[in-house]
């Protein structure tokens, strides 16, 4: 391997260590974002150049609180969205005529986008369909605004706040240099679990012929695991079982949050919750044993990462709203 691939990839290394904090990850980025750029500019065979897919699920922030002011997207200045940006029922502080008008939050003070926990009960099902309200997307505050522990308070006012480029500069950086998504929503309106299988498995089964529906998020020591928190619950096909069909490599890293030692547990990891991932060796070893950042690390220094990876980073490192 050259010295430039071993230098790209402790750069890759450093910037993902740091992506709890945004202006410290931006720093990271260094050389490897003109580096990637530059390999970019010799690709020639579209997507045949691409050799690695890295799958990276954060939690519980809107493409527009990121990105609503960045340059060209369908943000804020999408006009036929004026119902979703003008949320009905707030009269409080800088109320419009009864409505809630999206607001900049400062992202740079300490703990700045740590904006509580607008999540619990009200990022459930019912009341994210109530927030969506049949496609008028009004619903936000007021679905938000009961009283706790019912709803987020004095909190749901932070729906409508937004970051700008200062604020997070990491992703606007990433944004600038390569292929941006507006029109970006979550597979599944509703909380982690369902949404988190669509990433590993496009479906939440819901025929319930294996296992499902699955419409909310349960725990248990191993994940997010069943409808009564059990592991291996679920039985349907999921893409590693179909890459694996397909001759093609892939492993899951997951950060242990369980004692050290033991084997990886994580919330937000939905390999734990399908009987096959707990009975089959090679699911177990290549889904739910490998580490992250540990066995990510060893395999990129190695130059042995597969052709698809998934990373299951803990909640604490999710950019969840209310974490640090």
């Amino acid at each position: 391997m050259s010295d430039a691939a071993h230098s790209t990839r402790r750069e890759v290394l450093k910037a993902g260590a740091a992506l709890g904090a945004s202006a410290i990850a931006y720093d990271a980025l260094g050389g490897w974002l003109d580096a990637a750029q530059a390999r970019a500019q010799s690709c020639k065979a579209g997507l045949r150049d691409i050799e690695h897919i890295v799958i990276l699920m954060q939690e519980n922030r809107s493409f527009d609180q990121i990105f609503g002011t960045f340059p060209g997207v369908r943000g804020f200045g999408d006009h036929r969205n004026r119902e979703a940006f003008f949320q009905r029922g707030y009269h409080g502080r800088g109320s419009r005529n009864g409505h809630l008008l999206p607001f900049h939050m400062d992202g740079r003070k300490p703990i700045g986008q740590c904006v509580g926990d607008i999540n619990y009960p009200t990022h459930n099902w019912r009341p994210q369909h109530l927030s969506w309200n049949g496609g008028r997307n009004n619903g936000f505050y007021t679905s938000h605004a009961k009283p706790q522990p019912v709803g987020d308070g004095p909190l749901a006012q932070n729906v409508m706040g937004y970051f700008k480029d200062g604020d997070v500069p990491y992703f606007w950086a990433l944004a600038r240099a390569f292929t941006l998504c507006d029109m970006y929503f979550s597979s599944v309106i509703g909380p982690t679990e369902p949404n988190r299988l669509f990433s590993i498995s496009a479906t939440l089964d819901a025929a319930g012929t294996h296992g499902g529906p699955c419409v909310q998020t349960t725990f248990n020591s191993m994940g997010l695991c069943g409808p009564n928190g059990q592991s291996g619950t679920y039985s349907w096909t999921t893409m590693p079982e179909q890459l694996r069909a397909r001759g093609i490599s892939w492993k899951s890293y997951t950060e242990n949050t369980g004692p050290p030692g033991t084997a990886p547990g994580n919330l937000d990891s939905p390999f734990p919750a399908f009987r096959q991932f707990l009975a089959d060796a090679t699911l177990n070893r290549l889904g739910i044993q490998p580490t992250f950042p540990g066995d990510f690390e060893t395999d990129l220094e190695r130059d042995e990462l597969q052709a698809v990876s998934w990373i299951q980073v803990s909640s604490n490192k999710s950019e969840h709203p209310a974490l640090p």
